[in-house]
């Protein structure tokens, strides 16, 4: 075969594949890849010129035809084991090449096919030995077509589905052109696939480097609301491989769009999440793509929003609402009123009397008075302490509630400020406190009348994680 063609279809997935075979992000194994595809689609030559196209040396074997894995490797030493009493095998060249390539590899008979289960793994273990391997990857091919999947023979468990970082479906015949088809029909060369492969390559990892810093944590957000969508018993739900893995693809996605500006990114993004996400196909489950398109489209919203201002995502995103509310506090100049308003609201709405409190104290502190008159004082309606706030606090007078809404913006921000440093000698009495200064520390509100507007450490930090470190009490 001197020619793949009709594979731009799928160059995207491939490439991204590829350029993170490279990147192997946070060492992740396993990380192979599975052709499916109809009889006469080209699978195993595709894959064997593909991984050449990439810059890998690749071996080939006939999967159906092993009696046991420890054939990759070589050869046993006879006289090794008669004479010497010694476990010795002579290798062969199999393992020693970047890719192999499996093919057929769901017609391995049974008593194999479990062996695989480590190899895919990057280990290879045989009578207790283990086996130095050189393979970076395998790629397997199979028919996934209904009727080949009527047979258990031609059904993995899921543990060995899962060993796959994608599964990629070969264009059929049916799905080329007219001049594709003739191409092929004639054998003849038909456009540039080497060359486009090349180029899609080269551009993700070009730009992988800077959208991982741009988009890195949007990308995480895809990935945890597209988690967020599917139980744990769902065949598209993601453990943290997965989930790393994922990332990992959405963001070759996302580089490539940064220089093909063509590119819809809604398409692009979904090629490599519907590749990743699929793999128990080989397990045989018949999958309700309707429902990953759907989690996808949400995710996909949620991306673009993260990329467009990470802070309105990530708090729109957050469940935990005090987390919320301290990313609200954190990064008070990156984000809307609107939002700033419906975080305020959803808290004033708890039972949570020391985070009902917390809230308080930031409305009255530097931050809350360093918002415009207007917001402010919109945020601060009925935040008036309550009567079990009053009566959780030694020596303070109840009266003070039936003036607060006449004392100044300094003259309430004075008394949170004492309320929050005394002392007290009750642990009873010390709790509700004790609790309201665990959520100002992880909030890093300082709550000191000075004249700034600024909470502590805001001036200089992004939005990088969706929980707060926490900083030290004052």
């Amino acid at each position: 075969m001197e020619h793949i063609i009709g594979w731009q279809r799928i160059r995207i997935s491939l490439a991204a594949f590829f350029t993170n075979l490279r990147r192997r992000p946070a060492g992740l194994t396993p990380f192979n890849l599975f052709f499916s595809g109809l009889p006469g689609t080209a699978k195993t030559e595709g894959a064997v010129k593909l991984a050449r196209l990439a810059g890998f040396t690749v071996a080939l074997v006939d999967s159906s035809t092993l009696d046991d894995i420890a054939e990759l490797a070589g050869v046993v030493d006879i006289h090794a084991n008669r004479t010497l009493g010694e476990n010795k095998i002579i290798l062969g060249d199999l393992l020693k090449a970047d890719i192999l390539v499996l093919d057929e590899f769901l017609n391995t008979r049974a008593h194999v096919m479990s062996q695989f289960r480590l190899m895919l793994q990057g280990k290879l273990v045989i009578s207790g030995k283990t086996v130095q391997m050189s393979t970076r990857a395998i790629i397997g091919t199979a028919n996934l077509s209904k009727d080949m999947l009527a047979g258990s023979a031609n059904e993995v468990d899921s543990p060995t589905a899962d060993r796959w970082a994608m599964l990629v479906e070969v264009p059929a015949l049916t799905e080329m052109t007219s001049a594709e088809m003739d191409a092929i029909i004639d054998d003849e060369a038909y456009g540039d696939f080497a060359g486009v492969f090349k180029r899609t390559c080269e551009t993700m990892a070009k730009h992988y480097d800077a959208v991982a810093s741009e988009a890195g944590k949007p990308a995480t957000l895809y990935v945890r609301t597209m988690v967020a969508q599917f139980g744990a018993d769902s065949p598209f739900a993601c453990q943290g491989r997965r989930a790393k893995l994922l990332k990992s693809f959405v963001l070759s996605a996302v580089a490539l769009c940064q220089e093909e500006k063509s590119l819809d990114m809604d398409a692009t993004v979904w090629q490599v999440v519907r590749d990743c996400l699929t793999y128990h196909r080989l397990s045989g489950l018949e999958l309700d793509m309707t429902k990953l398109t759907a989690a996808h489209k949400v995710a996909l919203a949620v991306l673009k929003e993260a990329m467009h201002n990470q802070a309105e995502a990530f708090i729109a995103a957050e469940p935990d609402l005090p987390t919320k509310f301290g990313l609200v506090v954190r990064y008070k100049k990156e984000i809307t009123p609107v939002t700033k308003v419906d975080v305020f609201g959803q808290a004033a709405g708890t039972q949570d009397l020391a985070f009902i409190t917390a809230c308080r104290i930031v409305l009255h502190s530097p931050w809350g008075v360093g918002e415009p008159a207007g917001l402010g004082e919109l945020l601060r309606t009925g935040e008036k302490p309550t009567k079990e706030f009053f009566e959780s606090l030694d020596g303070m007078s109840p009266e003070l509630a039936a003036k607060w809404p006449q004392l100044s913006a300094e003259e309430r921000a004075s008394h949170w400020h004492r309320w929050l440093n005394a002392t007290y000698a009750s642990e009873a009495t010390n709790g509700l406190m004790s609790d309201v200064r665990d959520h100002l520390t992880n909030w890093k509100v300082t709550l000191s009348p000075a004249s700034s507007t600024e909470t502590e450490g805001e001036q200089d930090e992004r939005p990088d994680e969706r929980t707060v470190a926490a900083a030290s009490n004052s």
